[in-house]
């Protein structure tokens, strides 16, 4: 299927001059998948009127919201473990707001189905095996959503 990767190298902020240039596309499907990049503070800010702005020009194109993946190592700091937590609580809390408001097409992809920490090659990054994770993941979620359209 052909897909356009807008990956920002650690850039992708959910800024709404990004959600305004992507309604230009017409997509199936938005994937949002920032919080690595990001804040518990900056995803609380910025997620749901990054979603709103695709759902006010875009009504019925579904979005997936994506957890940010957990650090390999975690299980031994309690920093990488705190940041993975609030990162996942406030992009949870957004999309809970986003689903009781009424927006429709919403889809969320937790971080229990990504990499763990085994198929990261410096506790961040996927290996081979943690891309083909990824894939499993996203087409897990995504296949229904396409399919439906």
């Amino acid at each position: 299927m052909p897909t356009i990767n807008l990956g920002f190298s650690g850039n992708a902020l959910m800024h709404p001059e990004i959600a305004e240039l992507m309604t230009e596309l017409e997509a199936s499907v938005y994937v949002v998948d920032s919080s690595p990049n990001m804040n518990p503070q900056q995803i609380s800010e910025r997620a749901e009127p990054f979603v709103r702005i695709l759902r006010e020009a875009r009504p019925d194109t579904a979005i997936l919201l994506v957890e940010d993946r957990r650090y390999g190592d975690g299980q031994f700091v309690q920093f990488r473990r705190d940041r993975n937590a609030q990162n996942a609580a406030a992009l949870h809390a957004a999309y809970m707001n986003l689903r009781t408001s009424g927006v429709k097409h919403l889809s969320y992809l937790k971080a229990d189905r990504l990499p763990q920490a085994e198929e990261l090659v410096d506790g961040s990054h996927p290996s081979d095996l943690g891309m083909v994770t990824y894939a499993n993941a996203y087409e897990k979620v995504l296949r229904p959503i396409l399919n439906n359209r």
